[in-house]
């Protein structure tokens, strides 16, 4: 199954993945250190029943968790790109995290959110009623359900409408937004910019690349990694796990492997 043949997907992938490893040791063995802190802390925070922003921000943490692996998985592959997208994911993730960890008002906002979306997409669907004619689309369920999303919005105190701009503009990572989360957004929307690593010219001849890359791979760890210290930073304050001086040590770490470049 050659690469040629078969891309990603292929045996011969294999081989390329563990020369990017090996390039990269010290980096990728960091990320699985952290990695395996991090699993272990899960199970640390347990947060009453009855405390819905606790629940939420242990739930959150969990999903960022899973992004922080597939983000692993990609980069060990040279699918630079495509990590970077979950690395956006992840940042909006840990963004939603410190938003609603720091007042019950902002939980109201953050889950009222979700309703008020849904009840966007009902009107919508009423305002083109020949667009979704094909999924023969019954009117009375669409009046109840905007019924219950709007006593559900009414339930949690009828909070002010926020997207996830706002959300994030109101916490301490707030300065990252430009130039990360808006230059993360380009490869998400397949803009012209984010065109531009997969095309080679040399001589006035255009070559399109294609296959394993290891250009972005320092960066996408490095960005991945911060991003869940940070949220580490959150949860310390929230349920006192993990401690403050486990995160010193962690920081120190991460600065090390990556001043040294790559090397343990």
């Amino acid at each position: 199954m050659p690469i040629d043949k078969h891309g990603f997907l292929g045996e011969e992938i294999e081989k390329y993945r563990q020369e990017l490893l090996a390039k990269f040791e010290g980096r990728f063995a960091y990320y699985k250190k952290l990695n395996r802190f991090l699993n272990e802390l899960k199970f640390k925070l347990t947060p009453p029943n009855d405390d819905v922003q606790r629940i939420a921000v242990v739930t959150l943490f969990v999903k960022a968790l899973e992004t922080f692996q597939a983000t692993y998985v990609l980069a060990s592959y040279g699918l630079t790109s495509d990590a970077e997208i979950l690395n956006r994911a992840l940042f909006e993730t840990v963004a939603t995290i410190l938003y609603i960890s720091k007042s019950e008002d902002n939980l109201k906002r953050y889950l009222a959110q979700d309703l008020y979306n849904k009840l966007k997409l009902i009107r919508i669907v009423r305002e083109n009623p020949n667009q979704y004619s094909s999924q023969k689309i019954d009117p009375d369920k669409l009046t109840e359900a905007e019924t219950t999303y709007r006593m559900q919005i009414k339930e949690i105190g009828n909070p002010r409408k926020i997207r996830i701009e706002a959300m994030i503009r109101e916490t301490e990572i707030a300065h990252l937004y430009d130039p990360f989360y808006r230059s993360a957004s380009g490869s998400v929307h397949s803009t012209p910019y984010s065109l531009e690593k997969y095309i080679l010219d040399q001589k006035g001849k255009t070559t399109v690349m294609w296959g394993p890359r290891d250009d972005e791979i320092d960066t996408v760890l490095s960005t991945a990694v911060e991003f869940m210290l940070i949220a580490c930073k959150c949860l310390s304050g929230l349920f006192g796990n993990p401690k403050e001086e486990e995160i010193i040590v962690l920081n120190s770490q991460k600065e090390s492997i990556w001043l040294k470049g790559g090397k343990e």
